[in-house]
Formats: C-alpha cells, sequence, structure tokens
C-alpha cells in the first residue's frame, strides 16, 4: 500500500496542470483577453525545476511553462515562460509580490545559464493560484510593501503578479477542462466553501471522467476520489455517496472501496470518521449521517468500526445521559 500523500493539495494540483491540455485549457479560460490572445496555446510546454524556497516546499507548489508569442501579439513569436506559483495555506500571504520577484530572478538566472547566447531575459508572468477559507486582502503590485510616499521613486520596483483567488469564484462557474474544473471543485469543498453545490458538481463531473479513456496510466477518478475524502468535512463520505446515488450509481462501490482503504490508512482520521476519539456525540452524528444517506450497515460498520449493536447500546446510553468510555 502507498503511503499517505504528505500534501494532498499541491499532489492533486501537479497532477492535473502536469497535464499541459489541462494547463493550457485552464489558462484560456482565466487570463484576462489581451493576454490569452498574446500566446500560441498549443506550444504549451511545461520546463522542470522548482524555485520556491526551501523552507516552503511543503506548503506550496510551483509549475513553470513555456510557450511561444503569437505572431500577431507583435514583435518575435518567440518563448515565454508562465510561472504558475500554487498557493495552498489556510491564509493569504501579504510578502508574496516579494516572494515571486525573488523566484522570477531565479528563473531568469537559470534562463541566463541555460541559453548564455540570448541577448535578452525571457518574459515571466507570474501566477498566483490561490483556495484558502479566506480572501486574498494583499496587493498584486510590489510598490504598494512600500510607504505610499515612496512608492513613485523610481528605484521603487513597478513588479506586479497576477491572481486567481478561488475564493471569489462560484462552483457553477469554474472554467477550464474537465481535471481542472473538479481540482478547483475538489479544492472548494476541502476548504468548506459552497460545500453542497460543490458536492452536487464534483459527482457529476466524475460520472462524466470515468467514461473517459485511462490518461497517462492515472487513475483520476481514484485520485480525486481520495483528495475529496481526505480533505473534506466531517461528513464527506455520506454526503458523497448521497450524491452518487443519484448522478454517479456506478461509482458509489468504488467510493466505499476508497474510504475504506484511506481509513485503513489512517487517512479518514478526525475527518469522515466524525472524530470518532471525541465525544460519543461525534460517532453518533457520523453513524446517523451514513443512515439518512442509505448506507448499509456492513460498509458503516467498515467505515466506523462500530457494529448495529453498539451503535443501539450508545445510543441508549446518550439517551439515559450517560457518555460510554471510548472504544
Amino acid at each position: 500500500m502507498a503511503p499517505p500523500t504528505r500534501q494532498p493539495h499541491d499532489h492533486l494540483f501537479r497532477l492535473v496542470f502536469s497535464d499541459t491540455e489541462e494547463a493550457a485549457a485552464f489558462l484560456r479560460a482565466r487570463l484576462p483577453d489581451p493576454l490569452r490572445r498574446r500566446f500560441q496555446w498549443s506550444s504549451l510546454r511545461q520546463t522542470p525545476g522548482t524555485f520556491v524556497d526551501q523552507e516552503l516546499r511543503g506548503s506550496v507548489s510551483d509549475l513553470l511553462f513555456e510557450v511561444r508569442r503569437a505572431a500577431a501579439a507583435g514583435g518575435e513569436a518567440g518563448p515565454q515562460w508562465l510561472y504558475v506559483l500554487f498557493e495552498h495555506q489556510s491564509r493569504p500571504d501579504r510578502w508574496m509580490a516579494l516572494r515571486l520577484l525573488r523566484y522570477c530572478c531565479r528563473i531568469w538566472e537559470a534562463g541566463r545559464r541555460s541559453y548564455p547566447d540570448e541577448k535578452f531575459l525571457r518574459p515571466v508572468l507570474p501566477l498566483v493560484f490561490y483556495q484558502g477559507k479566506h480572501r486574498w486582502r494583499y496587493a498584486e503590485e510590489l510598490a504598494e510593501s512600500f510607504p505610499p510616499a515612496l512608492r513613485d521613486e523610481p528605484w521603487v520596483p513597478r513588479f506586479r503578479h497576477l491572481l486567481f483567488d478561488q475564493t471569489r469564484v462560484a462552483p457553477e462557474t469554474v472554467a477550464g477542462a474537465l481535471r481542472g474544473r473538479l481540482l478547483q471543485l475538489a479544492m472548494m469543498h476541502a476548504f468548506e466553501q459552497a460545500t453542497w453545490d460543490a458536492r452536487e458538481r464534483i459527482a457529476a463531473l466524475l460520472a462524466e471522467l470515468q467514461r473517459e479513456p485511462v490518461r497517462g496510466g492515472v487513475d483520476y477518478v481514484k485520485a480525486f476520489m481520495e483528495y475529496i475524502m481526505e480533505t473534506g468535512p466531517a461528513d464527506t463520505l455520506p454526503a458523497l455517496d448521497e450524491q452518487m446515488r443519484r448522478r454517479a450509481p456506478g461509482l458509489r462501490g468504488e467510493l466505499m472501496t476508497c474510504g475504506e482503504m484511506l481509513r485503513r490508512e489512517g487517512r479518514l482520521k478526525g475527518r469522515q470518521e466524525g472524530r470518532l476519539e471525541g465525544r460519543q456525540e461525534g460517532r453518533l452524528e457520523t453513524i446517523e449521517g451514513f443512515r439518512r444517506a442509505g448506507v448499509e450497515w456492513p460498509v458503516i460498520q467498515s467505515a466506523t468500526g462500530i457494529d448495529e449493536q453498539t451503535y443501539r447500546g450508545l445510543k441508549g446510553d446518550m439517551a439515559h445521559g450517560k457518555e460510554a468510555a471510548p472504544r
């Protein structure tokens, strides 16, 4: 059995957007129109390497792409780098513009070593993909990190990044190709943003994804299910099972199998197990959620470790004002 993913957000982001077709579809959908028309999207390719600070590599993930400029954009249709920094911390970073400038300098230095005969630096378009619980409220212009009275001085850098703030996106407006849309919805669900609507759309898109041929040897349905159940709120498994019943009945068995696998690996602890190590109310609420969703007892017992007889005993204890010792 594979070990648990240390950073599920980072893993899913790289899995989806390392596919250049998915990355191109997402960027075409989200970039402002004047920028979108500048590039030959069929030429997009990922370049190797990471440029984030060593101490941050457990919480952020960066992808660097190269794409050629369209001839209609003016000038020579040469290469341009698109640098995408994925930020998945729960709070925005007020110094993001400074960090990105540092990363861009590393890219330019690497470019000078790789292309010593080029007379000019290649432009870098820095993008931040942010999904957290709170909206991003910090400036995208580095000059705003300086005192207001000094921002117009000629030595203050005019460096700006683009921001994709997913907290401002409604589930019905997510854009891109199939896996890119699923990624956005799954991350909204992880951060409990429009949870019910996101679940409905996730179930429908997973059914659509199941009908597609396997791509790159990756079981994307399983990858998305694992991520959603590992990162979602406590009622994810029964709630998603209810959505599957309506929109993707053929996936319900796979959902339960995936849930059991994650339970055995300890990756549902504190989430889909309903925080069973806490008070018994949490244990009972989880089981009652399963029952409302029509989940059968063998599956409930497999997911929670509690059989029907034990459940009824716990209910009786609670009804009489007793709190049994955790099992």
